[in-house]
């Protein structure tokens, strides 16, 4: 981050980190509570900065950024939060691992990385409007297949097989847009066997998977301040499909994504005698929306290569927009993978 001198943001975006680090403190005292609203009635008196705490019914200083602050949130927690995710919970494969030899699982190691292009708000246009932000990931999983399944006929099998994952996910924010850092998850998950792909069918398979974010953090020069999401989480839930011709894996999938986080922005105007600075806080900010992906895949004995690419719906309809920013623009994204199956 630039220093506090040289970037006019780090002024604001250095005491707007302090108040996210006690984010989690939540619980205090009824006591202390009440010396915070004394102190909050005193401030109103004195020529300082006033803040906004939770709970306060007041409106915004300046309404502009007030009102895109909840956009801009929200743009980047799903942003992100797809960036993360990714399409499939094992790309290039709708069955589930199964077992080796007996009560032995079988395990599949994987490096994934990824591209995600998803609308943003543009507050230094006049009047404001959307651009695409792109960023790149950087994913790594390990998948444990528990249980074989079922086989309700000879050539049917893997009907509620289990797999068991867990991830790892970076996301590259760029800072041309504002994001100060990079995005990391851990997640965890289970994938569902429907069917096992076999000579006549396809592997068909079901996955949840839920992945907890470190804090974001925002700071569009055009703002004046700067935004900090707080434990951002992803839950996701994905379909897939897919036979192998010729030598070559086909895949289709669709998927549901819930992002859910809480926000908290700091405004000011930057300029003497201009309004003081105020800060706003969104509690479970959150966003949801369908996405669709197809892959292609190569198996070589143990090594499989592996690409998928997709489109997210947009996260608009009953929530608010700041005017001029689309949050109903849809999202691309695509993943490369290698992975190793032992």
């Amino acid at each position: 981050m630039p220093s506090e001198g040289g970037d006019p943001r780090a002024r604001h975006h250095a005491p707007l980190r302090r108040r996210s680090d006690l984010a989690g403190l939540r619980g205090w005292s009824s006591a202390l509570a009440g010396l915070l609203g004394l102190a909050g009635a005193l401030s109103l008196s004195a020529p300082t900065a006033v803040v906004a705490q939770d709970g306060w019914e007041r409106p915004c200083l300046d309404p502009v950024p007030c009102e895109g602050s909840e956009a801009l949130g929200r743009a980047a927690l799903a942003g992100v939060g797809l960036a993360q995710a990714g399409p499939g919970t094992l790309v290039g494969s709708a069955s589930t691992l199964g077992r080796r030899f007996g009560s032995t699982p079988r395990v599949a190691l994987s490096v994934r990385g990824g591209v995600t292009r998803f609308p943003w708000p543009d507050f230094a246009a006049s009047p404001a409007g959307t651009r695409n932000a792109t960023v790149g990931s950087l994913h790594g999983s390990v998948v444990v297949g528990l249980f074989d399944g079922f086989s309700p006929q000879p050539t049917v099998g893997g009907f509620l097989s289990l797999d068991l994952l867990l991830t790892g996910d970076w996301v590259f924010l760029p800072g041309g847009d504002g994001f100060d850092g990079s995005g990391t998850a851990w997640g965890y998950g289970v994938r569902v066997g429907v069917l096992r792909e076999s000579f006549s069918l396809p592997g068909i398979t079901l996955s949840g998977t839920r992945r907890h974010g470190g804090d974001i953090d925002v700071a569009p020069p055009s703002v004046g301040g700067g935004l900090v999401l707080q434990d951002p989480v992803t839950t996701s839930f994905r379909g897939e499909i897919g036979k192998e011709f010729w030598g070559v894996g086909f895949l289709a999938g669709a998927g549901w994504d819930r992002y859910e986080g809480d926000a908290e922005a700091l405004f000011s105007a930057g300029a003497p005698g201009g309004p003081p600075e105020e800060t706003r806080r969104f509690q479970d900010l959150g966003a949801e929306r369908a996405l669709f992906f197809a892959g292609l895949s190569r198996t070589f004995v143990v090594w499989q290569l592996s690409a998928e690419f997709g489109w997210a719906e947009g996260v608009g309809g009953s929530y608010p927009d700041f005017p001029g920013y689309d949050a109903r623009e849809g999202t691309l994204f695509g993943t490369v993978q290698i992975r190793l199956t032992l």
